[in-house]
């Protein structure tokens, strides 16, 4: 009779505790999928460059010396993504939760909505001079996340792999 009981007992235990794993499990849903919503993705590719917005600067104290940022023959945007090229190394910023992260990259395509498709590199030494491509790490930025380009490296085989050897120290935080 005892046992009975303690087994009962037990049961109900599990049950309950089952009961609070599911309810957690739906709110860690419903949390994810109300930060989803909330947080703009920086993954999605647009392909074309038309927006309708016009902006206006002001030059001096006259409204006569108002003047659009269209009339100029390039916008400051397409200006920076003429400025890279597939096959160019760049550092970039990777923003995180507590701080930003520099990462050397190797550029892997250019969009025409300053979007740039990215393949990340490791450092191999303590130098921070010499680095490997990760194939696994593609990322797609912004082109305000690039910090600088930087010089072609020299190209080291070292077996079936290629390393990258810069000339001077990079800052990079991985």
């Amino acid at each position: 009779m005892l046992r009975v009981r303690l087994s009962e007992e037990r049961q109900k235990k599990k049950q309950e505790n089952d009961i609070l794993k599911k309810e957690k499990l739906e709110q860690r849903k419903k949390q994810k999928t109300i930060e989803k919503k909330q947080k703009p993705s920086t993954r999605k590719r647009k392909y074309s460059s038309t927006t309708d917005d016009e902006s206006w600067v002001e030059s001096g104290s006259s409204i006569d010396d108002l003047s659009s940022e269209e009339d100029n023959d390039k916008e400051p945007e397409e200006e920076r993504v003429n400025d890279y090229k597939e096959g160019e190394y760049i550092l970039v910023k990777f923003p995180g939760s507590i701080k930003d992260y520099k990462y050397v990259c190797i550029i892997q395509k250019v969009f025409e909505n300053s979007e740039v498709e990215v393949l990340g590199m490791n450092c191999c030494d303590e130098n921070k001079t010499i680095f490997k491509p990760n194939d696994k790490d593609i990322s797609f930025i912004k082109l305000n996340q690039i910090l600088k380009k930087l010089p072609n490296p020299k190209i080291i085989i070292a077996g079936e792999r290629l390393k990258y050897q810069f000339l001077t120290p990079i800052e990079v935080d991985g």
